[in-house]
């Protein structure tokens, strides 16, 4: 496997692990795909355009001086607690001149479909829109960050949104607003880069360790390569005169109150999923997963082919009190199919 073939690895959307956006960045421009309601665009200053273009929006054709965009989950225990302030800084926000027709927000509800965003904005009787980001490709463009509920404060620049504020975790209605107050005062052109947090990196297993793992469940195997990737390296596999890959996926949480994930799942040459290997996974108050636990995963995971629809079904997938990290799991799988792609591209 030449240089061109790792380059070609990390060029894929799929496999990007940006890192975490600070201030003085532009939030990267990302089209949101599901249908909105009619009060949601009004909300954001929007027309729905043709029949051609389904409804779809740009993040940067969004109107107004400043955006909010809220990263959630439907499941996050944080977030639900969150949405009645949320709901109240929009009233707020309305009658407050300084901020009167200048704020709007977004809420991205990471790997939830249409139907789990619907009766969470039910629920709550959301205020602003939340779009699903089922196949996670808007939270991959913002680099994966660790943790929801995670809010990023950006000001209007041109044409699209430079990034003045953001933190994760629970916030009042107050807090918001004095955020927010302080946001469109910032001047632009005095404003520097910087980290909006920082955080330990995720685990990653040592090449050691990844041989220990494997030949633990799969017997005699041989590492052929290692091929480096931001959130969990590629190793080509030799077990008799069969070629297999494993990966290592080395997860942040998506919630602030869960822990990050790693693991290692083994494919062969056709994309058929040959084995699960937990390191680090972990459900809810870090109990460590179940023997039982790991095996459901398994069953599920184990003769399933990357390249047919590897849809999380949150009811018959998820772990009991692991529902993010079990989303994890699969969201990973699922994407394997790009690097299973590549290799056969490349003959690897």
């Amino acid at each position: 496997m030449n240089i061109f073939l790792i380059l070609l690895f990390l060029a894929i959307p799929g496999f990007v692990s940006a890192a975490d956006l600070q201030v003085g960045d532009q939030i990267p421009s990302f089209e949101v795909k599901e249908a909105m309601t009619d009060q949601d665009y009004k909300y954001l200053g929007l027309t729905k355009g043709s029949f051609f273009s389904k409804g779809k929006i740009a993040l940067n054709d969004v109107k107004g001086e400043l955006l909010i965009v809220q990263l959630l989950n439907r499941y996050c225990m944080v977030c639900q607690k969150e949405a009645p302030e949320f709901n109240k800084f929009v009233d707020d926000a309305e009658k407050d001149a300084r901020l009167k027709g200048k704020v709007k927000i977004i809420g991205i509800s990471i790997g939830n479909s249409v139907k789990e965003v619907e009766n969470f904005k039910n629920e709550f009787s959301a205020k602003f829109p939340i779009v699903a980001d089922r196949e996670t490709e808007i939270y991959r463009k913002l680099g994966s960050p660790r943790g929801s509920p995670l809010v990023y404060l950006a000001r209007r620049q041109g044409n699209g949104w430079v990034i003045v504020d953001g933190f994760k975790g629970e916030a009042t209605a107050n807090e918001l607003k004095n955020r927010t107050v302080v946001a469109l005062e910032i001047d632009l052109k005095q404003l520097k880069k910087k980290p909006l947090w920082t955080e330990e990196p995720v685990k990653r297993l040592a090449e050691a360790e990844m041989r220990k793992l494997l030949q633990e469940r799969m017997g005699a195997i041989t590492i052929t390569k290692r091929i480096p990737f931001p959130h969990g390296d590629l190793y080509v596999l030799k077990k008799g005169k069969e070629t297999l890959f494993a990966k290592e996926e080395a997860r942040k949480a998506i919630c602030t109150v869960c822990h990050d994930v790693l693991f290692v799942y083994v494919f062969d040459g056709k994309g058929i999923v040959r084995d699960f290997m937990p390191a680090h996974m972990t459900k809810e108050w870090n109990v460590p997963f179940t023997s039982e636990d790991i095996e459901r995963i398994r069953k599920s995971l184990v003769g399933r082919n990357m390249l047919a629809p590897f849809k999380f079904d949150t009811e018959v997938d998820s772990v009991t009190s692991a529902t993010l990290t079990s989303f994890l799991i699969y969201d990973s799988v699922h994407h394997g199919r790009e690097l299973l792609d590549v290799i056969k591209k490349e003959g690897a």
